[in-house]
């Protein structure tokens, strides 16, 4: 069978296993929905539990294709033998002609492009770096590895454990045609709910707005996971509509589990478990916290698998975030800082700026909505009826995240209640809701996108049907989306499985071949060895401040303490190398038992005599931090050098001493500072460190600052060059 037909053969079953689970799960609860409220409603709850199946397989360490088939063939089984496929006898009130037309035309001719797209294979950043490319890590290792040098590993993955079920039976492009579900069915949620309230105008309006919005469309075909939480957060406020309006129906169980699977999606989907929680807290039912108690175990039931993972892989429950209060060894409380500040300020786009960007520009925030969602605000005049203000609510409540990542995509979780509020204004004069409908089409087609958007806006540009039916040849399609496609080639033939490689700059595919892969930014001991491949390089990361104290009585306890009360947010304390004197004479490393706080793990990187090595704050300067040294055996210290970089413009630095008296006490006068000249060969030493930390393999992008080093310096780094693709080059440390 062809790639193309096993991916929509895993979609397929995908969809099917998740309609019987959740439509069981819905009939067990009412039977007032009618069938396109089952369809969607049943999809996007059963996927939740799927979803939390695929993760106790994969946690069982039995991440296998049969056993993934079995499950899938097992839960289609059951929903046949309860007739979870037989059709609601309940109907909604149908569209009229021209309302249908108005409505399948559109959605017709894009799905056509949509679903193209997707069956291509997947050329998309996040997904070839975690989305896609940790699924098919665990179906390699059959489980959960322990990945500890990866913050991307940390992010809860509800919707890949879909992908990786997908992918085992039909492939990579599997996990894009997942992905496409809920964006093929969201309109039909949308409309189902707007059909039962007697809004159908505002329905076909708001969800096609969604629908044919540009960035939707590019994430939605891609193994991205953002409009599956927004199908989710749509889902979860249809059930709670019903709940709220219905007195005969509890829908406590389905609420609870998809608020839950909303946060097992993404982490910005948290709000979904208050607004559950309020939608289940009503003074007209009885019983209302034993309700709120229920919800909440269900919350838990799809949430706290993966804060256990994260707390038993990297000590942190909440990875990547939350290092300051589950402080580990994996991830610098600073580094977490820096990401969510780049986040918030994303290409420098300030705030007056983003109404342009994300609707017309969509090149810096990646991605637009399309020029009419500058329309949104009229979305407020509907908020005298009382169905417009309860869809106001949870949009308005989603969006309250977005300023922690300004990307355009982090709107689409609001986008189906903004835009379906939006509708039920101009359906007060269906011919206005009819011509935002067809001028949003015309405006998100992409050759029409590519009049106004910015050129290197994120959206769809092709109708790539042939790369799609892989009639042209699927590397040469990748070839020309992907510029280190050949080099995943190049890693998969050279360096065996069980070896890691480093690339110190560049986020790199990690799809299209097998290699694990450590990545600069993104853990601590990438940043290490990043640090440590850069001294060389750059001059501010080279130990060349030299700071001289000497204690007014010998000791056997000193503490170097930082004493700056300036907090700039991207400077950290560093120590390169501390030399203990006793008698003019240097103390060994390791007769000294050395503590630090911050950052105790990496304590030794300050006496290991590399210079490009230097234990560093992992968070910004506060004044009490400080490395401890202990000598034993009877022996007192009388002086210590400490050697720093360059590159600390806000240290200041104090010396205390444990005193005959039996208390702290601080050297007066402060340190002499020099600055001295370093005879080392540095890049020698570079190599050797990131060998000890089992790292031989590095991939270089040869127009970059290390490249150009590499490059112009190649008799003195002490590696092989074992091949090079496109714009970067594999070296090897023997």
């Amino acid at each position: 069978m062809s790639q193309p037909a096993l991916a929509l053969l895993a979609a397929l079953l995908t969809y099917l296993v998740s309609l019987a689970a959740g439509t069981l799960l819905l009939r067990h609860c009412t039977h007032t929905l009618s069938r396109s409220e089952e369809r969607f409603l049943g999809f996007v709850l059963g996927s939740s539990l799927l979803s939390l199946s695929v993760f106790l397989i994969t946690a069982a360490g039995l991440a296998r294709t049969e056993v993934f088939l079995f499950l899938a063939c097992a839960f289609i089984l059951l929903g046949l033998r309860k007739k979870a496929f037989r059709p609601s006898p309940v109907e909604l009130p149908s569209l009229t002609r021209p309302q249908r037309f108005l409505f399948w035309i559109p959605y017709t001719a894009f799905t056509g492009l949509y679903l193209v797209n997707a069956l291509a294979p997947e050329i998309s950043a996040d997904a070839l770096a975690y989305h896609l490319a940790l699924p098919l890590r665990y179906l390699r290792e059959g489980g959960f590895p322990r990945i500890t040098s990866d913050m991307y590993a940390g992010f809860p993955q509800g919707l890949e454990m879909l992908f990786l079920l997908a992918i085992s039976i039909g492939g990579k492009s599997a996990a894009a045609m997942v992905h496409f579900l809920y964006l093929s069915t969201l309109p039909f949620g949308m409309l189902a709910f707007a059909r039962r309230n007697g809004i159908p105008m505002a329905g076909i309006a708001g969800s096609l707005l969604v629908y044919l919005s540009p960035v939707v469309a590019r994430t939605g075909t891609a193994a991205y996971v953002d409009v599956a939480l927004a199908a989710a957060l749509f889902g979860l406020f249809h059930l709670v509509w019903l709940h709220r309006n219905d007195l005969k129906i509890s829908l406590v169980v389905p609420i609870g589990l998809l608020a839950g699977f909303a946060v097992a999606i993404k982490y910005t989907g948290f709000l979904a478990v208050p607004y559950a929680l309020w939608g289940l807290l009503s003074p007209r039912r009885a019983r209302s916290w034993a309700i709120i108690r229920t919800a909440l175990a269900c919350c838990v039931i799809m949430i706290l698998p993966w804060l256990i993972k994260n707390f038993v892989v990297v000590r942190n429950p909440i990875a990547p975030f939350g290092n300051a209060l589950f402080q580990n060894p994996y991830m610098n409380v600073a580094s977490e800082e820096s990401y969510a500040l780049a986040m918030r300020t994303f290409n420098q786009v300030t705030y007056p700026e983003i109404p342009m960007e994300v609707t017309a520009r969509g090149s810096r925030l990646l991605g637009l909505l399309g020029p009419l969602f500058l329309l949104t605000p009229v979305a407020l005049a509907g908020l005298g009826n009382p169905v417009a203000r309860s869809i106001l609510f949870p949009g308005l409540l989603f969006l309250l995240l977005y300023p922690l990542n300004i990307g355009t995509r982090f709107l689409i979780p609001a986008l189906p209640f903004l835009s379906l509020a939006l509708g039920m204004v101009f359906a007060r004069f269906p011919p206005a809701a009819a011509a935002l409908v067809l001028l949003h089409a015309v405006l998100s087609w992409p050759a029409v996108v590519t009049l106004y958007a910015a050129p290197h806006a994120w959206r769809i540009e092709s109708f790539p049907w042939r790369a799609a039916l892989r009639l042209q040849p699927e590397a040469e399609f990748l070839r020309q989306n992907i510029d280190d496609y050949d080099l995943g080639l190049l890693l998969e033939r050279l360096v065996p499985p069980d070896q890691t490689v480093f690339s110190p700059s560049a986020s790199m595919q990690a799809v299209y071949h097998s290699r694990n892969i450590l990545v600069g930014h993104n853990s601590a001991k990438g940043e290490r060895l990043k640090f440590s491949l850069w001294t060389p390089i750059y001059p501010q990361f080279q130990p060349s401040r030299r700071y001289e104290f000497h204690l007014p009585e010998p000791s056997h306890r000193l503490r170097l303490v930082q004493t700056s009360s300036l907090n700039p947010r991207d400077d950290q304390w560093s120590v390169s190398e501390l030399h203990a004197l006793s008698g003019g004479v240097e103390i060994p490393p390791e007769n000294l038992r050395l503590k630090a706080e911050p950052n105790p793990w990496d304590v030794l990187l300050a006496a290991d005599g590399n210079l490009t090595t230097r234990w560093i704050s992992g968070r910004s300067y506060l004044p009490g931090m400080h490395l401890e040294l202990e000598l034993s055996g009877g022996k007192f210290l009388e002086d210590l050098i400490v050697d720093c970089t360059g590159d600390q413009g806000h240290m200041t630095m104090a010396l205390s001493y444990w005193s005959g008296s039996g208390d702290w006490r601080t050297a007066p006068g402060g340190p002499a500072f020099r600055e001295i000249s370093l005879q080392a060969d540095l890049r020698r030493a570079a190599t050797q460190f990131l060998k000890k930390e089992g790292v031989r393999w590095l991939v270089i992008a040869d127009d970059g600052n290390e490249g150009k080093d590499f490059l112009s310096n190649r008799h003195a780094w002490p590696v092989i060059e074992r091949g090079r693709a496109n714009r970067y080059t594999v070296y090897e440390i023997p």
